[in-house]
């Protein structure tokens, strides 16, 4: 059996899924609706350090989906995923 996990600081996670935009018209200017939302990523490869195994949920903020390291995907084993820093997770529910 292989094992797979990352460094202390960073979590493989599923990518964000794709997402447009939502705009909202105030006082007849278009603007960026600025309701942030948590979306939900699992755990690809483990963090040990961390705690965080296969197949855990993460919840990032929403509007991080704008930072580089969210653009990144890599793949690895036919797995793609990014590399999430540990400080950007919000919440973490664990299987079982």
């Amino acid at each position: 059996m292989e094992l797979t996990f990352t460094n202390k600081n960073l979590v493989a996670c599923t990518p964000f899924p794709k997402q447009s935009v939502e705009k909202v018209i105030k006082g007849g200017i278009a603007m960026i609706d600025k309701k942030v939302t948590l979306q939900e990523l699992s755990v690809v490869f483990s963090n040990l350090e961390e705690g965080l195994d296969f197949g855990h949920k993460v919840f990032i903020r929403g509007d991080q989906v704008v930072q580089p390291w969210a653009k990144e995907v890599f793949t690895i084993n036919g797995k793609d995923f990014i590399l999430v820093p540990v400080s950007a997770i919000q919440l973490v529910v664990k299987n079982g």
